[in-house]
């Protein structure tokens, strides 16, 4: 029987991987690179995000998510979580959505200030700003 091994990394990780051991590169036969996907493509990922969950997701929000999604790309640089970041952004949406209608301010529907509030959150950091709470 063989054995197939996957690594899956960024790409200059993967090139320290291969190169810390010379034994290793020869071992490995393919290395497939995957592009990055664009800031369109990543507005369709969170958008197929939000309808899995029975969500609809607010066009004008749109100029802020492509927004964060090049902000964080310079951020982040080799380090971008391509369709992670997608859904961090969603899943943070819809934790300002929970604490905007659990303090009694508006509909439980995504709307453009959750996207706007999860990418600024997303954007400085847990450590620069300290989370609001649901409850105790």
């Amino acid at each position: 029987p063989e054995t197939l091994v996957i690594f899956a990394t960024y790409p200059g990780e993967m090139e320290r991987l291969l190169i810390s051991n010379p034994g290793l590169s020869s071992r490995v036969a393919q290395v497939l690179d995957f592009p990055g996907y664009d800031d369109e493509t990543l507005w369709k990922i969170l958008g197929h995000l939000a309808r899995q969950d029975g969500f609809a997701l607010p066009e004008e929000g749109k100029a802020a998510c492509l927004d964060f999604f090049q902000r964080l790309r310079r951020q982040k640089g080799d380090c971008f979580g391509n369709g992670r970041e997608a859904r961090r952004l969603f899943q943070g949406a819809v934790e300002e959505m929970a604490l905007r209608t659990a303090a009694g301010e508006g509909e439980d529907i995504l709307n453009a200030s959750d996207l706007e509030q999860a990418a600024r959150r997303l954007l400085q950091g847990v450590e620069k700003e300290p989370r609001r709470t649901i409850g105790f």
